[in-house]
């Protein structure tokens, strides 16, 4: 008699465990299996980084947002760059100002401008921006920022934010223009980017 050196069992000279007959060995992944699986990998990730990207957005998704509410008179739009819930609901609660009016009310500044810039630029009139600089605010500015929310009579945390150089370019049927513009975003917990100052600096950068 033997001993199974896997199971212990005593076997006939000769003959195979009953262990080593029922396992059967483990069955190893063809290099085209592994480069299927790789692949597969990559393009989950990539998917994932448009995701972030597209709803993301980053510090630059907020000014964006506003420059296409201004070509597209689009106040829905712009409430979103610009406005925190907080805010929108301290302005529903102190002024009365739901969503829907500050929307109308950006429309109508932006037709106004639009109007104003026709005598000198001539119709069908464009904005368009382009990133110069940035520098990220610290902690201090972060909290300056905060305490004067608070003072107006909301609250927000901040994670991050940003001082942008951006030149803004207008451009009617006739003529163009430019200027630079300095933007601040904000990173607000739970709500993304938004732009907290420098919507008139960009609405009437050639006013």
């Amino acid at each position: 008699m033997a001993i199974c050196q896997n199971c212990g069992n005593e076997v006939n000279e000769g003959e195979v465990c009953s262990c080593q007959q029922n396992s059967a060995p483990a069955k190893q992944l063809s290099k085209e299996t592994l480069t299927i699986i790789a692949a597969a990998a990559a393009g989950f990730l990539f998917f994932v980084i448009i995701l972030a990207v597209i709803f993301g957005g980053g510090y630059k998704k907020p000014v964006n947002d506003v420059i296409k509410a201004i070509n597209k008179e689009d106040g829905e739009l712009y409430v979103k760059a610009a406005y925190t819930e907080k805010m929108l609901d301290y302005y529903d609660d102190s002024w009365g100002r739901d969503e829907d009016d500050l929307a109308e009310s950006f429309e109508d500044e932006v037709e106004d401008v639009k109007d104003n810039l026709e005598d000198d630029l001539g119709k069908k009139i464009k904005y368009s921006v382009k990133f110069r600089e940035k520098e990220k605010l610290d902690k201090d500015d972060i909290e300056d920022i905060e305490d004067a929310c608070r003072d107006n009579g909301y609250r927000i945390k901040i994670q991050s934010a940003y001082e942008l150089e951006c030149d803004i370019f207008v451009k009617g049927k006739d003529d163009k223009d430019d200027n630079d513009v300095d933007i601040t975003v904000i990173k607000v917990e739970g709500e993304g980017w938004k732009l907290y100052s420098g919507t008139y600096g960009i609405l009437y950068a050639v006013s």
